[in-house]
């Protein structure tokens, strides 16, 4: 059975002190890909939880193992190749969703309702939802979908007489060539 190329490696980093590897010379086989020196990266800094990481060499993120990157880029894997590794960007994890009973045409954030996000359909209907995906209030915006929504910022002045503008405001565009400004309730 034929040995395993090993490539001699030395691991870098712009990360804080704590996530800095030593900087020394470390001998990792040629068919290691992202996870596998991601591992390294782990156990040399003793991580519990590990980390993904992604990994650099001469700027460029390495995306295949790293004897196609030395081949494809002309690098001898018998002089020293130095790889900066970065935390990798891990893709979103999907929270909830919420069911509507037309496409989705427009969304908005409307901080000012207790953290409210608003939904507007192709149906016309503006839906209120809070952070748990349970819709608060429902309403019907327009005759046609909505196109757009906006969140109004509340005016900053404190007099009794503005306490009404305090109140969350919200635009919508639709398509019936309107546009309808919306108090909610708070």
């Amino acid at each position: 059975m034929a040995e395993e190329t090993q490539v001699l490696v030395r691991f870098t980093t712009k990360l804080s002190p704590e996530l800095q590897v030593p900087a020394t010379e470390v001998a990792v086989p040629a068919s290691l890909k992202r996870y596998g020196l991601s591992q390294i990266i782990n156990h040399l800094l003793a991580l519990d939880p590990p980390r993904p990481f992604d990994f650099l060499i001469d700027g460029e993120l390495l995306r295949k193992g790293l004897e196609l990157h030395l081949l494809d880029h002309n690098i001898s894997p018998e002089s020293l190749i130095e790889i900066e590794y970065v935390p990798a960007v891990v893709p979103p994890q999907h929270k909830s969703e919420v069911p509507h009973d037309n496409w989705i045409t427009a969304v908005a954030a409307v901080g000012g309702a207790g953290g409210l996000l608003a939904s507007g359909a192709a149906d016309g209907v503006v839906r209120l939802w809070n952070s748990a995906g349970e819709c608060q209030l429902e309403f019907s915006a327009h005759k046609m979908g909505v196109n757009a929504l906006a969140a109004v910022p509340s005016s900053s002045s404190s007099s009794s007489s503005d306490q009404q503008q305090q109140q969350p405001l919200l635009l919508s565009a639709g398509k019936d060539h309107k546009l309808r400004l919306w108090q909610l309730p708070q």
